[in-house]
């Protein structure tokens, strides 16, 4: 008798504790803005690092998630830097509570133009062999890389020569000690990182096609995408793998276990 006593005392105090925190936990929402470029970035993941609750931002930088006082927010998206925020009383206030976040990507320094090589822009043009998957990636931000010069993999080069593996503090290389100064890499090696994620989106996009995607998924066209994008983060290399071994069945296998998930986002987003 006594235990089911205090079995009864335990779970009664359990409930209301867990009421409780429920109580204090309130709706918080807000919008994303990328500083210098007024974007409102879509696929932005939310996570409260307290209760482990996560949201995603919609096509209009737009998102909702569970909070109280007091719970750290970390804003992750790939290309952008990190973001924490703390939540604070005000935050509640602010409709929408905006926060801001940067870019961590390539600038239009990273690219060396040059004069056309006749003074005739239309055959020195055709004159450039390009890859149709970099010229549409650059296009997309707005960049006509016919008439450009790229080096998006230059080999990083060593600022104290060697000889094989040995290095020969005689001579000092100015202009890879002045890259490494500058960030020139790290751009590079961003652009690389942008280049490929790019292309895995597109080539899986374009050899499954959009009628896949709307007919057999039931993804709108519009967030095919997103869809992908959301895919890519969330399958645990699988995508990764699967796109090097070109294994379009467990790709489709994939995607009908995630499209459940995104489809309800998406209802979530629409309903707001």
């Amino acid at each position: 008798m006594l235990n089911n006593f205090i079995k009864y005392l335990v779970l009664t105090s359990f409930c209301l504790f867990n009421a409780q925190v429920l109580a204090q936990e309130k709706s918080l929402n807000g919008m994303i803005v990328v500083d210098f470029r007024d974007d409102y970035p879509q696929g932005v993941v939310i996570t409260n690092k307290n209760t482990k609750v996560y949201s995603v931002s919609d096509i209009t930088g737009s998102f909702k998630v569970q909070a109280q006082v007091g719970d750290t927010l970390l804003f992750q998206a790939p290309f952008l830097i990190d973001r924490k925020f703390v939540v604070r009383e005000s935050s509640f206030e602010q409709k929408p509570l905006v926060i801001h976040m940067n870019y961590e990507v390539i600038t239009l320094q990273d690219v060396i133009a040059r004069p056309p090589l006749t003074g005739d822009l239309k055959k020195d043009m055709k004159s450039v062999r390009v890859r149709d998957d970099v010229e549409r990636i650059y296009a997309n931000l707005g960049i006509d890389i016919r008439t450009l010069d790229m080096k998006p993999k230059e080999r990083k080069e060593d600022v104290i020569p060697k000889l094989g593996p040995i290095p020969i503090p005689t001579s000092l290389n100015v202009e890879a000690l002045y890259k490494s100064i500058t960030g020139y890499y790290r751009k590079m090696e961003n652009l690389n990182q942008f280049e490929r994620l790019e292309k895995r989106l597109v080539d899986v996009q374009e050899y499954l096609g959009n009628k896949y995607f709307v007919e057999v998924l039931g993804i709108p066209e519009a967030d095919i995408r997103g869809f992908l994008l959301y895919t890519y983060d969330h399958s645990n290399g699988e995508y990764e793998s699967y796109y090097l071994q070109e294994d379009y069945l467990s790709f489709a296998r994939l995607f009908k276990e995630k499209a459940p998930i995104f489809k309800r986002r998406l209802e979530i987003r629409d309903a707001e």
